[in-house]
């Protein structure tokens, strides 16, 4: 099973090199690296040509979005899986190599496990086997999502349309169409969070996104609508509810009961993950 890896990137002089280091020590495993550089500005190509005999395709130009670096990196990739981790982003230790092993073979879209982290702690986050919770919201994880390259041929690359959608769209667009999902409790990335357009407010742009995206495959528009309303208030609520809980310096007690409950991550898994400082 070949494995490619695509890393899209703009101007993320700081983080890019543990993305890179994260992949290549997994090389063995991988049968080619990809990175798409959006044309940065800062220092981001200096860092990335320090590894060059180590990524197999760089390409630097400006491009349409997210979904145009993406699209650009799936049509060079040569491999039968092919996973995309960002540039803020890092690949846990053994994950390809687990990733091989659970693979049946035959599915189009294989999803795993991100461990969150929010510049505090580090949280699990799972994709979730029921795929008709894909019309709700986006309940596939796509940072440890593998997909196959004749499956994007088949069932088309990611839309335009959207900025930070856009996997919820394709996810629910192969579902619809008959695409066949292997989900599986497997570690694949370290995802930093509160970094994109899409985590910094999701009201701005993703959960109007998510709305679109609902009315575009058959849910009614006041379903999705209501559904709208009622993820901007619970985004708010539970911005209420840390605040207080900072506020009222109960967090070490509350870090510990989410540990006990298997919600964060201990200090043990964190050391096993081997993530690059």
């Amino acid at each position: 099973m070949k494995v490619s890896i695509i890393t899209p990137v703009y101007n993320a002089e700081k983080s890019i090199e543990r993305t890179i280091k994260s992949i290549i020590r997994q090389k063995e495993f991988i049968f080619e690296y990809i990175i798409i550089d959006g044309g940065s500005k800062d220092k981001t190509l200096e860092v990335i040509s320090k590894f060059k005999n180590d990524v197999d395709v760089i390409v630097s130009e400006k491009d349409k979005g997210i979904a145009d670096a993406y699209n650009k990196g799936i049509d060079i990739a040569k491999g039968d899986l092919i996973g995309i981790i960002a540039a803020d982003d890092q690949l846990i230790n053994n994950a390809i190599s687990e990733l091989i092993k659970r693979y049946d073979g035959i599915s189009d879209v294989i999803c795993g496990n991100i461990i969150d982290f929010n510049g505090i702690r580090y949280r699990r986050r799972s994709s979730n086997k029921d795929l008709e919770r894909l019309k709700k919201g986006t309940t596939l994880i796509h940072p440890a999502t593998f997909i196959r390259k004749d499956s994007y041929i088949k069932y088309g690359f990611y839309s335009l349309k959207y900025k930070c959608a856009i996997d919820r769209e394709l996810f629910l667009r192969f579902y619809k169409r008959g695409a066949k999902f292997q989900i599986e409790d497997i570690d694949i990335s370290l995802f930093a969070s509160g970094e994109g357009i899409s985590t910094i407010n999701p009201c701005i742009y993703a959960y109007p996104e998510d709305c679109r995206i609902s009315i575009e495959y058959e849910t009614s528009e006041v379903k999705a609508k209501t559904f709208l309303y009622f993820s901007i208030i619970r985004y708010y609520l539970q911005k209420l509810v840390k605040y207080i809980i900072r506020s009222c310096r109960i967090n070490i007690f509350f870090n510990k009961w989410m540990v006990k409950k298997g919600k964060f991550i201990s200090e043990d898994d964190i050391r096993r993950f081997n993530f690059i400082e």
